[in-house]
């Protein structure tokens, strides 16, 4: 669980820091739903989560994540539109990021989640 743990926040860093440039960003604020870069953001979040952790296996995760974090970004540009503390808001959107990797994290590596994709794909 540690090595997963471990790769997608090496992977959450990539996205949101390293391949997410300031203009990104702001679009995804201003506009939210209504932002192509909010989806692309989601796209880059789903690459770099699979990349850091390359099985087939884990493509199916890496989308979860992504969708998670789609929301956890659309979350964050709702409850800040029009106000102007920026660190409070990447601190809340890091903690709930965190929050969904640990959680899946602990849910793949225990087995957990096994059930419900044997019941999905019935």
């Amino acid at each position: 669980m540690e090595k997963i743990l471990l790769t997608q926040f090496i992977a959450h860093l990539i996205a949101d820091f390293f391949a997410q440039p300031e203009c990104v960003s702001r679009r995804k604020q201003e506009y939210i739903f209504r932002s192509w870069h909010l989806y692309i953001h989601a796209l880059t979040v789903f690459a770099a989560s699979v990349a850091m952790t390359p099985t087939f296996g884990f493509v199916l995760w890496a989308g979860a994540i992504a969708v998670l974090h789609l929301g956890i970004d659309t979350a964050k540009s709702v409850l800040r539109y029009g106000k102007t503390n920026e660190a409070e808001y990447v601190l809340i959107g890091t903690l709930m990021c965190f929050a969904v990797a640990f959680i899946l994290g602990v849910g793949i590596t225990s087995g957990v989640f096994e059930n419900v994709i044997n019941i999905i794909s019935l």
